[in-house]
């Protein structure tokens, strides 16, 4: 916990000096002490000023989920729980007093101590956040992650958004990055404000790319760069410019400190700060913000300006399309995606069960549905078509409508009520294995955003089975999955292309980072799936890569602190998953296969997945002379599963490093 911090911004600053010294000590035990039991938490200000709330809040929720208040009072401090997010330890509370929730007509809603016996009333609330039953069941009222929060980060947050606003591009794309990302880049920020500074954009009429660095207000270019941000897949990447009093080439060996943002870049980038750096960047006046240069850039056209109805229901992406190389997560991420497209307020503080059940609630409804299209999918599925039943007999034909006629007319039927309006979501999976034109036909024109009901160019059709008028709300979205293994994206149907906003998902290694540098478990993850995808991507391409979350199973085996059933776990993977996507990619040519996982490297042959040998020309043909007509000399072997090289440790070290 950020102790001194805390204690010396608001709202703590305007009591926490005229207590006692007592008093301070009684503060500060129960901040650690409580700290050592959640084991970190988020706390925010009331809007008066006179309580803190404990528990978890996102930089950019109004509310949060919280499990414990304090009460600031002139003299002293007092303590509370919210006791709706426990499941025991009634009997423990006996210091205080309950008090009821009469918004929510609910009693024993709160208990609050009095603040007398401080060492007593801190007894007592430990004890129920230590029962184990509760602290599976606060879970959600917790942080899951690295950094958490005082009320002023919440203060530098909407400062940071206000000043950002005429970086839109890259602004929305932070907004829809994690919280742990969007916590350590806020916290990046607003160290950079502490050392001076300047924040701008590298191209302002795009937004995309942030650096830190020095560059005056009537400067076209930056006099010199710190650092630069840029959107990468669902994250921020990171590259620091200037180090130990030099700025790096751009070059692959130049050695410039890069990643993703997350906590541990905030403590990559302090390291940084150093004298040579002071002596560079500092000048005797305040660091801008981005919102300082080019002011008029800020400034929306006319038609985003609207207020009615038909605009405030648009959304960031009407229609988007998540494309990326196999597991890096593009299924997965749909149900965040669609639930949040859905219900745009939803908070789910980073809980996945609670966003399923979200989820689930939202399909149920039929406000989410999803669809997957494939090569003999068409318009008559999709949209409408004739369909036959029998009756007394006799064939009757009929419209039948498709999943996406149907999910429209609910759309529209909430869009035109006059109670407020509910998004709808059509997930669309692998869209790159359907015929486009086959499958929207003539209504691709629809789903463009000036094209849909309520905007000044809408469009409305008639269906060629039913005859009915057609048109596409702004309250439905579209979401799309694309395998770029299966298709590139630079093949895709030109409409689709023109229509949907394409956010790139490639594999993330950091996520199989093990949550204890302690483990037990002797392969580095994150660097064996770095190693491969380098390889695969220059004998090959980006696209063609291999996602994380093949290898997701195994961090959690890890991660339980079980190195057995992991290693178990990572041998599976490679033998169900890994090798057969190489065979696939490379159309089996073994040589780079072989390349890939390391086995040319490999002295010892017993750590080899795919042998090579020679191939005895003379003995197999009786004459040398064949060799001018065959492909390739050597032999290729892949090791049968019940090979010994599958189960040694040192076989998949080897990918990424030499052994011995």
């Amino acid at each position: 916990m950020r102790y001194q911090e805390l204690i010396s911004t608001y709202p703590v600053d305007k009591f926490y000096p005229g207590w006692s010294d007592l008093t301070k000590e009684h503060f500060q035990k129960a901040m650690q002490e409580i700290t050592e039991v959640l084991g970190g938490f988020d706390m925010w200000s009331t809007t008066d000023g006179k309580y803190l709330r404990c528990g978890f809040k996102r930089l950019s929720a109004k509310t949060g989920n919280h499990l414990f208040h304090i009460s600031l009072k002139q003299e002293t401090f007092k303590l509370g729980l919210n006791y709706r997010k426990c499941r025991v330890g009634e009997d423990l509370l006996k210091s205080g007093r309950w008090e009821s929730d009469n918004t929510r007509n609910q009693y024993q809603t709160y208990y609050n101590w009095h603040g007398n016996d401080y060492n007593k009333e801190l007894s007592e609330l430990i004890s129920v956040l230590k029962l184990s039953k509760n602290k599976e069941y606060f879970k959600p009222s917790l942080p899951t992650i690295d950094m958490t929060t005082t009320p002023v980060d919440y203060e530098k947050f909407k400062e940071m958004e206000n000043k950002f606003a005429n970086v839109k591009y890259f602004v929305d794309h932070y907004l829809r990055c994690s919280e742990d990302t969007q916590r350590a880049f806020c916290g990046i920020i607003s160290q950079s404000r502490v050392e001076n500074l300047d924040c701008f954009a590298n191209n302002p009429a795009k937004g995309f790319n942030l650096r830190l660095g020095r560059k005056d207000l009537d400067s076209p270019k930056s006099d010199r760069v710190f650092a630069e941000f840029y959107p990468s897949g669902s994250g921020i990447r990171y590259e620091i410019r200037f180090v130990d009093g030099i700025t790096l080439p751009n070059s692959k060996d130049s050695g410039r400190p890069k990643g993703e943002v997350d906590a541990n870049a905030v403590l990559e980038f302090q390291k940084y700060y150093s004298n040579q750096f002071k002596q560079t960047f500092t000048v005797d006046r305040s660091p801008y913000w981005p919102s300082d240069y080019n002011d008029e850039l800020s400034s929306l056209p006319n038609e985003q300006e609207q207020t009615s109805k038909e605009s405030s229901m648009q959304t960031p992406y009407l229609s988007q399309i998540l494309f990326g190389p196999p597991g890096t997560g593009k299924t997965y991420n749909t149900i965040e995606k669609a639930v949040l497209a859905a219900e745009p307020n939803f908070e789910w503080y980073e809980n996945r069960e609670l966003l399923k059940s979200k989820y689930e609630e939202l399909v149920d409804e039929n406000r989410i549905r999803f669809v997957t299209f494939h090569q003999s999918y068409g318009y008559e599925e999709f949209v409408e078509g004739l369909s036959v039943k029998v009756v007394d007999g006799q064939p009757h034909y009929f419209v039948k409508e498709g999943i996406f006629k149907r999910i429209v007319k609910e759309a529209i039927s909430s869009f035109e009520s006059d109670e407020d309006t509910k998004n709808y979501v059509l997930v669309i999976d692998e869209i790159n294995r359907g015929n486009i034109s086959k499958i929207f036909g003539e209504l691709i024109t629809l789903i463009e955003k000036s094209k849909r009901k309520g905007q000044k160019e809408a469009i409305e059709l008639d269906l060629p089975y039913s005859g009915e008028k057609f048109s596409v709300p702004n309250n439905l979205i579209l979401i799309g999955t694309m395998n770029t293994a299966d298709r590139s994206l630079a093949v895709m149907d030109t409409a689709l292309r023109r229509r949907f906003d394409f956010t790139e998902m490639m594999p993330n290694s950091s996520v199989l980072k093990p949550k204890s540098s302690s483990t037990a478990f002797d392969i580095d993850l994150v660097t064996l799936l770095d190693t491969m995808n380098q390889r695969i991507e220059y004998l090959l391409d980006r696209e063609h890569t291999l996602g994380h979350a093949f290898f997701i199973d195994v961090i959690e085996l890890v991660d339980e602190n079980k190195p057995e059933e992991a290693f178990s776990k990572l041998k599976e993977v490679f033998q169900n998953k890994v090798l057969p996507l190489l065979q696939e990619y490379f159309f089996d040519d073994w040589q780079k296969i072989r390349l890939v996982l390391g086995d040319n490297q490999k002295q010892d042959q017993r750590l080899v997945f795919v042998t090579s040998r020679p191939v005895e020309l003379k003995v197999l043909f009786g004459t040398d002379e064949i060799g001018q007509f065959a492909e390739q000399e050597s032999k290729f072997t892949l090791a049968p599963h019940g090979e010994s090289v599958w189960d040694a440790l040192q076989a998949y070290k080897g990918i990424y490093e030499v052994v011995s």
